[in-house]
């Protein structure tokens, strides 16, 4: 592809992933002809197309575009990693570090996690991705993320790990109900409740476990794959719900939730950061596990677990 500049595959990258030539020139802060222009430039290069063009529609990718695009991400990942490592051959922390997060935690931390790494490291452009907690790993394995903040079990083979703390599983119930003054639930005492379950693929599976564990089946009322949702409904009193990760104080309902230790719960949930494994990361991804690793060593992501103790 000798007539193609790395800045025009990003173009090409950028109306793929985004599925609009005007999203592309928006994000990429140039004119809709010049992705136009870089589209057409490569679909000539390949001798096939790239993009079906439907009018006030947008883009949709050919069945070889997928394969192309996938080309092309790599490279892109590729470049960046070069371009940031070149730089950092001085000592210098240097790049774009793209993170996927999760919306619901992703503000009772990361803001000081952010200031104090940006602080340490001026030159570094942070660039911030929301996802379900499933949305979040496959950004990072199509090289969308850098990194992701989510729970250890969603790690697939290609991912590395580092963990930041355990997050107990507790009980969410609603402030006026009796159990909300005791210092502790026990899943029996749950089960005879109205469950409303967070839908959400491991969420669900480890909650439900957790019950089967002690031979008790929990009476599941409402399901829903929202968190905001699970916080309405148990401020209304419909029931209660399990969760890991406190709610932030401020959030909608939050002076009408009650969280209680469960006495008998098994094991908790490994929360840490997920990437993408390689023989040798880069100086930034690495330097930005280490300080979140001392953030952790430091207690600061305390405040985000309840534990016993807490009462």
């Amino acid at each position: 592809m000798k007539n193609m500049t790395v800045k025009q595959l990003r173009y090409v990258e950028a109306a793929g992933r985004l599925g609009s030539i005007s999203a592309a020139a928006t994000e990429c802060h140039i004119s809709q002809s010049s992705i136009t222009s870089a589209i057409d430039t490569l679909e000539t290069e390949l001798g096939y197309g790239i993009f079906i063009r439907a009018p006030a529609k947008g883009l949709r990718v050919t069945h070889a575009g997928i394969d192309a695009l996938k080309l092309i991400q790599r490279l892109l990942n590729t470049t960046i990693q070069f371009e940031s490592e070149i730089k950092a051959i001085g000592g210098r922390v240097i790049g774009r570090l793209n993170i996927a997060c999760l919306a619901n935690t992703a503000t009772m931390f990361l803001p000081d996690i952010l200031k104090s790494f940006t602080s340490c490291y001026p030159e570094v452009e942070i660039h911030m991705i929301e996802g379900s907690v499933e949305e979040v790993v496959d950004l990072v394995n199509t090289g969308h993320a850098d990194l992701a903040f989510t729970y250890q079990e969603l790690r697939q083979p290609e991912n590395g790990f580092t963990p930041l703390f355990d997050a107990p599983p507790y009980a969410l119930i609603n402030r006026d109900h009796a159990l909300a003054k005791q210092k502790n639930v026990t899943l029996d005492q749950l089960s005879k409740l109205p469950m409303i379950l967070l839908d959400a693929p491991k969420a669900a599976c480890y909650c439900l476990n957790m019950f089967k564990s002690q031979g008790i089946r929990p009476n599941i009322s409402q399901s829903t794959n929202s968190i905001e949702m699970v916080h309405t409904l148990v401020a209304a009193d419909f029931g209660f719900s399990i969760a890991n990760i406190r709610p932030p104080e401020g959030v909608e309902n939050y002076s009408k939730l009650a969280q209680l230790p469960i006495a008998d719960a098994f094991d908790p949930r490994v929360f840490g950061i997920i990437f993408h494994q390689q023989p040798q990361l880069t100086r930034l991804i690495s330097s930005f596990l280490d300080h979140c690793s001392n953030v952790a060593y430091s207690k600061n992501f305390d405040k985000m677990i309840l534990k016993q103790s807490d009462l």
